[in-house]
């Protein structure tokens, strides 16, 4: 098993053991496997990634890789370029901090929000188009190890649509496609963060679980951008039963969080 973090580790202690003349170091309240902190280097600002357990100490490994190898691809948006780290055996990451805000602080016009649609649905085109060199998991064999993590009593045929899904097309898929690892500036999409579930996936996994967090009006443009965009007809059903299934997802690791880790503040959405 792959050691992890705790609330009881020193981070700043930790931090400053690779970097002694770190400044502001400050935990921020974002993401809910890793213990996350924003620090000053050298007039840079970095962000540091503790995992919380051994699962994402294993994925960060994977994440490392596939974000060194995204940036060797033309994409509309910055991306993390992660250094993976070790204290006493223990992984982190680091990345130099990408300036923006996530979508779901933002607040937007319908114009604003339509050109932040095409620039998303550009960014998803481009993934989709990507071959990667490593053989990445199914999105559903993925949630499927998550499932290990947050519930021994959970409904693994909540998956059944996504599994038939997959069997017709594959494409690469970020995997957590959620409106807080949007970030945005000036009104464009200027990064998109955190490819820990990076997977191979349905086209529709991604559009799925970026609609399952958005409000109802935001989800319709959505849908109707993407629809334009890939000159496409979606099925509702068939993504409701993936948002459906995102939400049971999402819903189950926020009991485990309750039960294990009781410092998190959740987000309302």
């Amino acid at each position: 098993m792959i050691k992890y973090f705790t609330v009881n580790d020193d981070f700043e202690f930790i931090i400053k053991q690779f970097y002694p003349d770190v400044k502001n170091i400050k935990q921020i309240s974002t993401g809910w496997t890793n213990f996350v902190f924003k620090a000053k280097i050298k007039r840079k600002w970095w962000i540091f990634r503790f995992p919380r357990n051994s699962f994402f100490s294993k994925v960060l490994y994977k994440e490392a890789t596939v974000c060194a190898l995204l940036q060797q691809e033309s994409l509309n948006v910055k991306i993390p370029k992660l250094k993976i780290l070790h204290y006493k055996h223990k992984p982190f990451s680091m990345h130099e901090f990408i300036y923006g805000t996530p979508l779901t602080h933002c607040k937007l016009s319908n114009k604003q929000m339509q050109i932040v649609i095409n620039q998303i649905c550009l960014f998803m085109s481009q993934l989709q188009k990507v071959f990667l060199p490593i053989k990445l998991p199914l999105a559903s064999q993925f949630l499927k190890d998550l499932s290990r993590v947050s519930n021994n009593d959970y409904d693994l045929s909540k998956h059944d649509h996504l599994n038939e899904l997959e069997k017709k097309e594959k494409v690469f898929s970020h995997g957590d496609l959620n409106p807080g690892n949007i970030l945005i500036k000036d009104g464009n999409v200027v990064g998109v963060l955190d490819f820990a579930f990076a997977c191979s996936s349905t086209p529709l996994n991604d559009l799925a679980r970026l609609v399952e967090r958005l409000t109802k009006k935001n989800k319709d443009m959505f849908i109707d951008g993407y629809e334009k965009f890939f000159q496409v007809k979606i099925d509702a059903n068939s993504l409701n039963e993936l948002v459906s299934m995102w939400e049971y997802v999402e819903s189950q690791y926020i009991e485990y969080i309750k039960k294990n880790h009781p410092d998190i503040q959740l987000p309302k959405y």
